[in-house]
């Protein structure tokens, strides 16, 4: 579902303060969002251990350490 090219801009979205302008957010008008293309990538689909999750229709920002995600070693060598 969701790529570990996307964990990055996730994590760095998450942590970015409010603003006055996003203290209420407005979906589609001033809520913050990532564009990502949707096509398959074997190397990027593929490559976490556990997909991203979606509560409330809104992505769960992996709470673990650094990204907060696992990578696939036996994924990986196949592209090494």
């Amino acid at each position: 579902m969701f790529g570990i090219s996307w964990i990055s801009p996730l994590q760095a979205l998450a942590s970015t303060p409010l603003e006055p302008h996003t203290a209420n957010p407005v979906m589609f008008q001033n809520e913050p969002m990532i564009e990502y293309d949707r096509n398959f990538n074997p190397l990027r689909d593929e490559l976490l251990i556990h997909n991203i999750g979606i509560e409330n229709g809104k992505v769960k920002v992996p709470d673990g350490p650094g990204l907060g995600v696992d990578v696939d070693m036996d994924v990986l060598r196949k592209f090494v």
